[in-house]
This record gives structure tokens, C-alpha cells and sequence, in this order.
């Protein structure tokens, strides 16, 4: 499954989605970023990381918005591609 169906604990249905994917795809913005359920997802893909569940190039941020918006201490590392087509 790779939606959340209706009536589902979504917290741990996201982190199971997460713990599956191949890759966790991080869209940044300003939104994102003041997001705490946003922050609870990249904290469980770079958890998976750490565990050695997952391969470093597991997250994979991008961003659309210039300039971007910081990003956290434990993603600084991590490189953010600019997608300005994502704004259409």
C-alpha cells in the first residue's frame, strides 16, 4: 500500500511508508520548514540512515524557492537540489 487509508493512525502508518520507500523525497519550502510533522518524517529517514537501514543517499531534498529556506543542523550535510519548475 501506498496511501494512507481512511481511519488509519497516520503517524505510524507515514514511518512504515518511510521505513519501506527507496527513497524519502524531502520538499523544501518555508512551510516545510516550520512543519512539525514535516520534521518528524526527515528525523525518521535520517534515523533509518544512522540504523544502516537505509544508504546515505536516502534523502533526497529539493527546493523551489530562492533563497532556500535554512535547512537543519542534521541535513546541512545533505545536498538540496533547486527545482524551480516545482512552483507550476
Amino acid at each position: 500500500m501506498t496511501a494512507l487509508r481512511s481511519g488509519a493512525k497516520w503517524r505510524p502508518e507515514i514511518e512504515r511508508l518511510i521505513a519501506g520507500a527507496d527513497a524519502f523525497q524531502l520538499f523544501w519550502s518555508r512551510a516545510a520548514a516550520a512543519s512539525e510533522n514535516v520534521t518528524k518524517e526527515w528525523q525518521t529517514a535520517l534515523r533509518l540512515i544512522s540504523d544502516r537501514k537505509k544508504g546515505e543517499t536516502f534523502i533526497r531534498p529539493v527546493f523551489w524557492e530562492e533563497p532556500m529556506p535554512p535547512a537543519p543542523e542534521q541535513l546541512e550535510e545533505i545536498h538540496f537540489a533547486f527545482e524551480p519548475d516545482l512552483v507550476r
